[in-house]
């Protein structure tokens, strides 16, 4: 085709508009990419202190507590003695751990003896999304009845009490506490009494936010001396649950905490099991001038501190070690990682 001077003009203006805006498109796009990736680093970076400094804080009030725990004489005295019957001498102790445990509310709490085996271990286990409508109690606090009797959770049995939760005649939900001990019936009505007086709980159920729930049930579960408690919605599903669990071991404990323990030195780091992680203190517990035993408090590294450092940086949280996220703030529909440890 043959152009005249005004058609070759405009296709060079043409030609020259587009390449202008195609060089800016490239431009504006590497700019933005870096503004972005600087901004991330920032927010990486504002995360990563906030996140050391509630550690840090953490930490102190873990040793303070723990140090102050070792101390008691209540919980010293079933530790000193010479040569105790194992079974005996542990159901003493883990019964002063669910006590002091329960003042504390940490979710690890584990007491060592003189030979380093484990005669109280106290966790909490923490979580949501799980169904609970099978659950006797619950099932009949979801048709509007107030329900008590035993209860089968994560194949333990606990005497439960569960109510409904309504919004005038609408149920949103149910509350729910558990004991691994039967109740009286005294102590099973102050119970009842209690949960229908809890004002929290309606709000939580409406509140599309885990975090609050979480923090709301710990709160509880410390204010009852539960061994178990749990919120659903109306189908049934926990919105938070938590669960303590209590027992004893013979094993000898085999973290470098507890090994410098039993050699008089305070301990503080990360400790993992059974795939969870922990922030930890591990204290001697003297007598005399012997070490007769360690003790152990921690925090887990969880779903509850996502959650916390999400509100406080308005920005999504993971926690990752080697090739596997340990929390999220995220759904768990959004997460997808691997990698490996470097």
């Amino acid at each position: 085709m043959r152009f005249n001077l005004r058609g070759k003009m405009l296709i060079f203006t043409c030609g020259i508009v587009t390449l202008v805006t195609g060089l800016s498109l490239v431009v504006s796009d590497l700019f933005l990419k870096r503004w972005v990736q600087r901004e991330l680093e920032q927010d990486l970076i504002c995360t990563q202190s906030l996140f050391e400094s509630v550690m840090s804080e953490r930490a102190l009030w873990l040793r303070s507590q723990c140090w102050v725990v070792a101390e008691d004489p209540r919980f010293v005295a079933p530790l000193d003695i010479e040569s105790p019957n194992f079974s005996s001498q542990a159901r003493t102790v883990l019964r002063e751990a669910e006590r002091f445990q329960n003042i504390i509310g940490s979710d690890r709490f584990v007491v060592t003896g003189r030979t380093g085996r484990v005669l109280a271990q106290v966790e909490l286990f923490s979580g949501s999304g799980e169904s609970l409508a099978n659950v006797g109690t619950v099932a009949r606090a979801l048709k509007g009845e107030l329900a008590a009797g035993p209860s089968v959770v994560h194949a333990r049995t606990y005497q439960m009490t569960s109510v409904p939760v309504t919004d005038g005649k609408r149920i949103l939900g149910t509350f729910s506490v558990g004991f691994k001990e039967p109740l009286d019936e005294e102590h099973l009505s102050d119970v009842l009494e209690a949960l229908l007086v809890e004002r929290r709980v309606p709000d939580m159920l409406r509140s599309t936010e885990p975090s609050p729930s979480l923090n709301l049930i710990h709160e509880i579960r410390k204010d009852f001396g539960a061994d178990l408690v749990a919120v659903t919605n109306r189908q049934g599903r926990a919105l938070a649950l938590v669960v303590r669990r209590a027992g004893f071991d013979s094993r000898v404990r085999d973290l470098a905490g507890a090994r410098d323990a039993m050699q008089g030195h305070e301990w503080t780091g990360l400790d993992s099991d059974e795939g969870r992680l922990f922030q930890a203190v591990v204290v001697p517990i003297w007598s005399q001038g012997e070490v007769i035993g360690t003790l152990e408090t921690g925090f887990e590294i969880n779903n509850v501190l996502a959650q916390s450092l999400k509100q406080m940086t308005q920005s999504e949280v993971s926690f990752l070690a080697c090739d596997r996220i340990i929390t999220s703030s995220l759904p768990a529909s959004c997460i997808s990682w691997s990698g490996s440890c470097s």
